[in-house]
């Protein structure tokens, strides 16, 4: 036997109609914030060996922009007896 609701609203325990629009409201924030953070977290390595560029500028720590066999620009050593191996996707 459920508990019975004093309100009438229905049984205790359960989602009602009402708790629909607050219960997405905290789903898309959440969602929100994760893809904030997630695009924070990508933001944060621009520049770093083996990301795309299109100048030297566009690199740190030393990098240079450089060409690479697959046709693509990223961020590397240049030191050809040294060269950046990239796994790329």
């Amino acid at each position: 036997m459920r508990p019975e609701n004093p309100s009438n609203e229905g049984p205790t325990g359960f989602f009602t109609i009402e708790s629909l629009p607050s219960m997405s409201s905290s789903l898309r924030l959440g969602a929100l914030a994760v893809l904030l953070l997630s695009g924070l977290a990508c933001t944060g390595t621009k520049g770093e060996e083996c990301d795309t560029c299109a100048s030297d500028s566009d690199c740190k720590g030393g990098f240079v922009c450089s060409n690479f066999s697959d046709g693509s620009r990223r961020c590397g050593t240049g030191n050809p007896e040294s060269p950046t191996k990239c796994r790329v996707p």
